[in-house]
């Protein structure tokens, strides 16, 4: 998802670590909770209908990464209903 570069600042200021060209494919659970993801890494391809390159997953390139929570998030605005 495109950031500005404040965002991308605050977002590294607040200790996360961002992964680029990368998109969990599988989060790993043990008694539903989770411990990981398994993410895969892309590479930019022809450009869409939008004229911005098309992700790519790279043939494997798999590797597991441990988490302490995850938020699933489409889009920049909060729906709380």
């Amino acid at each position: 998802m495109p950031a500005g570069r404040a965002e991308i600042r605050d977002t590294e200021n607040e200790g996360i670590i961002i992964k680029y060209l990368t998109t969990p494919t599988e989060f790993v659970c043990t008694e539903d909770v989770v411990q990981g993801a398994v993410c895969q890494k892309m590479e930019l391809g022809d450009l869409d209908s939008t004229g911005r390159p098309r992700p790519i997953p790279l043939d494997d390139s798999e590797f597991q990464i441990e988490t302490d929570y995850v938020i699933e998030a489409i889009g920049q605005d909060t729906d709380i209903s």
